[in-house]
């Protein structure tokens, strides 16, 4: 049987948008993917419309990094590092001894 085209872009955006994970945690997905594009039950339209969410979800990572580099952090760090961009430093919290 032979695999179109928008099936091995398929597999190998699955393969780009999975580097930054642990090999462990994405093997099991990788091998449902490929026993679904050997089945046949994947159109052409569907493995192109899959390829190109997994490109937008890889650039739009990429993109939030860059541009809102906060985004990640707990609502204490957030709270510090917006302070510290307006060149300010969070007071020291005094913990009361018993």
């Amino acid at each position: 049987m032979t695999i179109h085209a928008s099936h091995r872009r398929l597999f190998r955006e699955l393969i780009r948008s999975g580097r930054s994970r642990p090999r462990a945690n994405r093997a099991p997905i990788a091998t449902q993917v490929r026993d679904i594009i050997l089945s046949g039950k994947l159109s052409n339209t569907d493995a192109e419309n899959a390829a190109l969410f997994l490109k937008s979800q890889r650039t739009y990572n990429i993109l939030l990094d860059r541009y809102n580099p906060l985004h990640d952090l707990t609502a204490e760090e957030h709270i510090k590092a917006t302070a510290r961009r307006v060149g300010l430093n969070m007071p020291v919290e005094v913990k009361e001894s018993e």
